[in-house]
C-alpha cells in the first residue's frame, strides 16, 4: 500500500489558516485564501522572519548556565488574565497595517529604542548599559521581549511625533498584542531556561502598562474620579504580576544578567521625611493606631506606610540620578490583603494612603509614561474621600533650598488627618 503522502506543515502560516487548520501560501502582505475570502489576514511571530534568531547554546545571555531547577508551581490563569491583558488587534477602522509594514519599521524602532527610548526607562543612570545592551541582546533570542520593546520604542514615537501619533499607536498595539499571546503560554512552565527572559519581559510589561493609555490614538485614562482610579489600581495589578514572576524565579535570576535590575536599595524607613511629609505621615500613622479596631487590618494599613516611607526620596531629587525604582516599587510591595482593600476602593485609609502614593508618583511627572498620573490620582482621592486627605498636586512644589529637597505647601497642609 502507497505511503500516505503530506505536505510539508507551515510553521508561520497566517492567524486566520492556522485556526482553520489549512495550508497557508504565506504570500504578503495577505495569503491567497484571505485575499479570496476578503479577510483581514495577519501573521505571528514576524521576528521568526525578520531576525536571525541565534541557538541557545550559541548566546551568550541565554539562562542555561543557571542551575536546573524544578519549574515553579503553576499559577491559577484567572491572575495572569488580570495581571497581562490583551489590547486588541493590530489594526483599527482609521488604518490598515499590514506585517510588511512592521518589518520595515522594525530597525526604525530598535534605533530608537537604543538611541533614545532606554534612556527614559533606566530608574538610574548605572542601568543605561542594561536597558541599552543586555536586554537588546535577550530579546534577539526571545521574540516576545523583542516584541515589547519595540511596542514601548513605538509608545515612546507615538508620544514624540504627535502628527504621526495613530500610525505609532497601532504599532505599538500590534506589538503589544504579539508579545502578549507569545509570552502567555510561558508563564506556567518557567524554568532555569525560561527565567531570564520572562523576567525581562515582565520588567517591560510594567512600563508598557503605564505607556500604552498615554498614547494619543489610545483612549486616556479619564479625568480625576473613581473610573481614573479603578483604570491606574489595575496597571498596579499587573506591576504586581511583575513581581510574582520575580518571586517564582528569583533563585535563576539572582546572578544572571538580570541581576543590576534587581538591586534595589530601600531608605530606612527610621529616617525622617521632609519636615511637612514627615507630620503628614505621622497623623496618619497615629489615626491608624488609634481608629483601625481590626489587628489584621492596622498592620496592613501601618506595613503600607513604613513601604511608603521606605520609597520616599530623601535629599535632593533629580530626576536623572535618583534610583526611580523605589517611587514605582509602593504597588508592588505592600501586602496582598492591602491592595485586596484598596481594590474595593471602599472610603476609608486604604484610599488615604493611596492618594499620599500619588505625591510620590508626582515626583515622576516629568517622564513621558507617567506624566500627570500622580496628580490626577490625588485629585480623585480628594474628590472621593471628601475628607480633603490630600491637596490637588497643583498645590505643591518641589523645591530646592540649601541643596535639600522640600515639599512645599502653597495653602493648607498638603495632607491633613
Amino acid at each position: 500500500m502507497p505511503s500516505r503522502r503530506t505536505h510539508t506543515k507551515s510553521r508561520t502560516g497566517c492567524i486566520k489558516c492556522k485556526s482553520s487548520k489549512v495550508k497557508c501560501d504565506e504570500k504578503r502582505p495577505s495569503c491567497s485564501r484571505c485575499l479570496r475570502r476578503q479577510e483581514s489576514c495577519q501573521y505571528p511571530n514576524a521576528f521568526l522572519s525578520s531576525y536571525q534568531i541565534p541557538s541557545p547554546s550559541s548566546n551568550p545571555l541565554s539562562p542555561q548556565s543557571l542551575v536546573h531547577g524544578p519549574a515553579v508551581p503553576q499559577i491559577p490563569e484567572h491572575f495572569w488574565n488580570a495581571a497581562f491583558p490583551y489590547w486588541g488587534s493590530s489594526s483599527s477602522e482609521g488604518e490598515q497595517v499590514t506585517f510588511n509594514d512592521f518589518r520595515d519599521r522594525d530597525l526604525e524602532l530598535l534605533h530608537h529604542y537604543s538611541t533614545s527610548t532606554y534612556l527614559t526607562l533606566a530608574s538610574r543612570v548605572s542601568l543605561d548599559e542594561f536597558w541599552k545592551i543586555v536586554m537588546v541582546k535577550i530579546a534577539f533570542s526571545n521574540p516576545f521581549l523583542m516584541h515589547g520593546l519595540l511596542a514601548l520604542s513605538a509608545c515612546h514615537l507615538a508620544h514624540l511625533r504627535t502628527e504621526d501619533s495613530e500610525h505609532y499607536s497601532n504599532i505599538a498595539i500590534h506589538h503589544h498584542a504579539e508579545a502578549i499571546s507569545i509570552f502567555r503560554p510561558l508563564l506556567n512552565n518557567v524554568d532555569s531556561q525560561t527565567a531570564v527572559p520572562a523576567v525581562a519581559f515582565s520588567t517591560v510589561i510594567g512600563c508598557l502598562s503605564f505607556a500604552m493609555p498615554g498614547i494619543s490614538h489610545l483612549q486616556e485614562l479619564p479625568s480625576a474620579g473613581p473610573t481614573f482610579v479603578k483604570n491606574l489600581l489595575d496597571i498596579f495589578r499587573l506591576v504586581r504580576g511583575v513581581k510574582v514572576v520575580l518571586e517564582s524565579t528569583f533563585q535563576w535570576v539572582e546572578d544572571s544578567p538580570m541581576a543590576p535590575l534587581l538591586k534595589l536599595k530601600l531608605n530606612d524607613s527610621e529616617e525622617p521625611l521632609e519636615f511637612n511629609a514627615e507630620v503628614a505621615v505621622r497623623e496618619i500613622e497615629a489615626k491608624i493606631r488609634s481608629e483601625v479596631h481590626s489587628e489584621e487590618q492596622r498592620l496592613d494599613y501601618l506595613d503600607a506606610v513604613t513601604v511608603f516611607r521606605r520609597c520616599f526620596p530623601r535629599g535632593p531629587f533629580d530626576f536623572e540620578d535618583q534610583d526611580r525604582s523605589l517611587i514605582s516599587a509602593w504597588p508592588a510591595m505592600v501586602r496582598d490583603t492591602f491592595f485586596a482593600d484598596m481594590l474595593e476602593m471602599k472610603i476609608g485609609f486604604p484610599l488615604v494612603i493611596l492618594g499620599y502614593y500619588g505625591v510620590l508618583m508626582h515626583f515622576m511627572s516629568s517622564s513621558w509614561w507617567v506624566k500627570d498620573k500622580g496628580n490626577k490620582l490625588v485629585e480623585a482621592v480628594s474628590k472621593l474621600s471628601k475628607l480633603v486627605a490630600l491637596r490637588n498636586c497643583s498645590q505643591i512644589e518641589f523645591v530646592k533650598e540649601d541643596g535639600e529637597m522640600s515639599l512645599y505647601r502653597k495653602e493648607d497642609s498638603v495632607f491633613c488627618a
